[in-house]
């Protein structure tokens, strides 16, 4: 946790430069095409444990975790033979003995699905990473004491990066391995969004959140703003101001609007871009005695993703420990799911279908389905899980690791007899991968599945109608289909 110490709020009149870790949601994209990697890619989403310095990768379909990335292997702490020595000098000690760690701010994956950028914030750079291998390919330094929140390109070429107290906002060439060139932003720029049509930048501020409020005001930049970059020239298009910082927000898909959560705020507001103000605001439930102690950063919600039809927000409620399933229509709460403790991310999958939110407390993650509007899945991930990035990875990348469940591919149809002279029928081994399986009888159909548990009943009617002797299942893999069969047993109606 982070205590504003009087040490801190003292270095933060005298130089507004040390940074808290403060940690605030990029926004969620609102469909499926946002969605990096190749369509032929293993579904997964990405979760950057930022206390642990790891990425752990779980698949978005079984919803199990596939494997952990470490993204410290160069070690926790800069050093002055390889990083910037103010860095390993000064600015990363000043940091963490301000009150904690965290080595994966943000995370973006190429548009090829075999490269990992992770911005490693009190490490204070943004570091390339194979994500079949797992190297460490390059870094590069971040100006000031915290590299914060980033974007990349549709085409993979530019991250767009908040150099959080130097109060600009950088460009890393991912070719170059360097940055090429920066603009100024609000005060503590924080998150960063990038149009549809990748032509704008998105860049909310927090304001200096370690000094007094009167003292955010009284220096420039303007602590609080949402400003619009054309990425052509990084030339401001348009900037607002708003009354607290921007913690996570989303916009939509034509860019009229955005649902943002504010610091100290139990809710969301509704903000027209077109008219520059703020239509609608939500105040979610508060849990009997909750006070400040209770969340971080002053942002007592934090964690925002929509819906990809953009008709649900999920919200995490993290001082209360729920998420807020809330219509954008009449910016009413739907549900209030009770989650693990700590709720500090949102992002929708790559289907569209769920929402997954990190549990930072509990290192958790919980799976939120929009349809049936409840917890379906709770997982185990890393130490401090924040960040989160829906992608597709190549198979190929994927499983270079040995171990990883879904690559040897290795299934096999399972059958027995069931009480009242039924059939049980499944796919068994290793399924991960596995996209969809059809089971027949003959030439009867008795299920198909997309999803896991592969398993189907078949009535006793069936067995007696049919003069097949084999049972037969289909595998569809993403690249080629397996053909299985077992012979027909004889099940009796007792």
């Amino acid at each position: 946790m982070w205590a504003v110490t009087a040490w801190g709020v003292a270095l933060a009149r005298m130089s507004a430069l040390v940074c808290v870790a403060a940690v605030c949601a990029a926004p969620a994209a609102a469909g499926a095409s946002n969605v990096p990697g190749p369509s032929a890619g293993r579904e997964v989403v990405l979760v950057a444990n930022a206390e642990g310095g790891t990425v752990s990768v779980v698949d978005a379909r079984t919803l199990r975790v596939l494997r952990e990335l470490n993204v410290l292997p160069d070690g926790p702490e800069a050093t002055l033979l390889e990083d910037d020595p103010a860095q390993a000098l000064i600015r990363q000690r000043v940091v963490e003995a301000a009150g904690g760690t965290n080595y994966a701010q943000d995370q973006d994956v190429s548009p090829d699905g075999r490269t990992l950028y992770v911005s490693r914030g009190h490490r204070g750079d943004v570091a390339a990473f194979d994500l079949g291998s797992g190297q460490l390919l390059w870094k590069a330094a971040i100006p000031g004491f915290r590299s914060d929140h980033m974007t990349i390109s549709r085409d993979g070429r530019l991250l767009y990066v908040s150099a959080l107290t130097d109060n600009v906002v950088v460009v890393v060439d991912t070719r170059a391995q360097a940055i090429v060139g920066s603009a100024p932003a609000g005060q503590w720029p924080h998150d960063n969004h990038l149009s549809a049509d990748g032509r704008r930048l998105y860049n909310g501020s927090i304001g200096t959140i370690i000094a007094p409020e009167e003292a955010r005001h009284a220096t420039p930049p303007p602590p609080y703003r949402l400003t619009v970059f054309a990425t052509a020239d990084l030339g401001i298009r348009r900037s607002y101001t708003f009354e607290r910082g921007l913690r996570p927000i989303v916009i939509t898909e034509d860019e009229r609007e955005m649902y943002a959560q504010l610091s100290e705020l139990h809710g969301i507001v509704a903000f027209d871009l077109v008219e520059g103000r703020i239509t609608r605001r939500l105040e979610l439930p508060v849990d009997p005695g909750v006070t400040e102690s209770d969340y971080d950063f002053e942002a007592p919600h934090h964690g925002l993703a929509i819906s990809r039809d953009e008709r649900t927000l999920c919200a995490a409620g993290r001082a209360s420990d729920y998420v807020a399933l809330v219509s954008t229509a009449s910016f009413r709460a739907v549900a209030i799911i009770e989650v693990d403790d700590g709720p500090g991310w949102a992002a929708t999958g790559p289907d569209g279908r769920h929402c997954f939110v990190a549990n930072t407390r509990a290192d958790t993650l919980s799976v939120i389905s929009y349809a049936k509007r409840r917890e379906i899945a709770r997982l185990r991930v890393g130490d401090g899980p924040k960040q989160i990035e829906a992608a597709r990875i190549p198979e190929a990348v994927l499983c270079a690791q040995p171990g990883v469940p879904g690559c040897s591919r290795e299934v096999r149809l399972v059958r027995r007899c069931a009480p009242g002279g039924r059939l049980r029928v499944g796919l068994a081994g290793d399924v991960d991968a596995v996209r969809r399986v059809g089971f027949r009888i003959g030439r009867r159909r008795v299920g198909r599945d997309a999803l896991p548990p592969f398993r189907r009943a078949v009535p006793r009617g069936v067995l007696e109608r049919t003069r097949a002797r084999r049972v037969r299942a289909v595998a569809v893999f993403e690249d080629r289909r397996t053909r299985l069969w077992r012979r027909l047993p004889r099940c009796g109606a007792g």
